[in-house]
C-alpha cells in the first residue's frame, strides 16, 4: 500500500480528503446516472466528454480511496479534474448561452447538467489541491499527462464521424461539416486552454505544499 504524503495547508484532517472524495464519487453517480435517463437530449451520454470525464474522475477516486496504487491513480485524477475544469468553462461560456435549460427538458436534463459541470468540477479541484499526494508533482504533467484524455477522446470522435459509425455531440469534430482547418483549430485551442489551467493548478498546489513545508515565522 502507498504511503500517503502530508495534506497541503488547505486541510490538515485526512478523514476531511476521503469525505471529499466520496461526495465526488456520489455526484459522478448522480450527475451521469441523471444525464443518462434524462430524454430532452437524445444524445447517447457516453458520447460527451464531460460524462467521459466525470466516469475517469469517479474511477481514480475509487482507486485512491482504496489505498492501492496511488501512483498510478493520482496522475488520473489530476487528468480527470483538468477535463472537468475544461467542460465547466466551455459547458458556462459557450453551451449554456447557446442552448439554455428550460422547464421543459425535465429534472434529470437539469440535475445532470449542473452536477456535473458545477459542483463536481469545483470539488475536483479541491480535492487535488489538499489531498495527500505519493508521487511528486511537476509543471510538466500539465503538458504531458493532463491533455491525454482529450486527445484521446478528439481521436475517437473524429474516427467515428470520418468513418460513418457515430456522430460526436460537437460539430467541431465532424470534419464533414466545417472541414479540417476548423478541427485541427478548436482542438488547438482547447488544449491550450486545458494546459493553462493545468499549470495554474500544479502552481497552485505546489505553492500551498511549500507553504504547509516552511517553517512557521514567528
Amino acid at each position: 500500500m502507498d504511503r500517503p504524503g502530508p495534506p497541503s495547508p488547505l486541510f490538515s484532517d485526512v478523514r476531511a480528503a476521503r469525505r471529499v472524495r466520496v461526495a465526488i464519487i456520489a455526484l459522478v453517480i448522480v450527475g451521469v446516472g441523471a444525464q443518462t435517463v434524462q430524454r430532452a437530449d437524445p444524445t447517447l451520454s457516453l458520447l460527451y466528454f464531460t460524462v467521459l470525464s466525470a466516469l475517469l474522475c469517479g474511477i481514480a477516486q475509487i482507486g485512491l480511496l482504496a489505498g492501492r496504487s496511488n501512483r498510478f491513480w493520482e496522475p488520473v485524477r489530476d487528468a480527470a479534474c483538468g477535463s472537468l475544469c475544461i467542460s465547466m468553462l466551455v459547458y458556462l461560456t459557450v453551451l449554456l448561452p447557446l442552448q439554455p435549460l428550460s422547464a421543459a427538458d425535465g429534472a434529470m436534463a437539469w440535475i445532470g447538467a449542473l452536477c456535473l459541470h458545477v459542483p463536481l468540477p469545483v470539488l475536483a479541484v479541491v480535492d487535488f489541491l489538499r489531498s495527500p499526494r505519493v508521487r511528486p508533482l511537476r509543471h510538466a504533467d500539465a503538458v504531458t499527462l493532463w491533455p491525454v484524455p482529450a486527445v484521446v477522446y478528439v481521436v475517437v470522435m473524429v474516427a467515428l464521424a470520418v468513418t460513418g459509425v457515430g456522430e460526436p455531440p460537437y460539430d467541431f469534430l465532424r470534419p464533414g461539416l466545417g472541414g479540417w482547418p476548423l478541427v485541427i483549430l478548436s482542438c488547438s485551442a482547447i488544449s491550450l486552454v486545458l494546459v493553462v489551467i493545468g499549470l495554474v493548478l500544479v502552481r497552485a498546489r505546489l505553492f500551498l505544499d511549500s507553504r504547509a513545508l516552511a517553517p512557521d515565522r514567528p
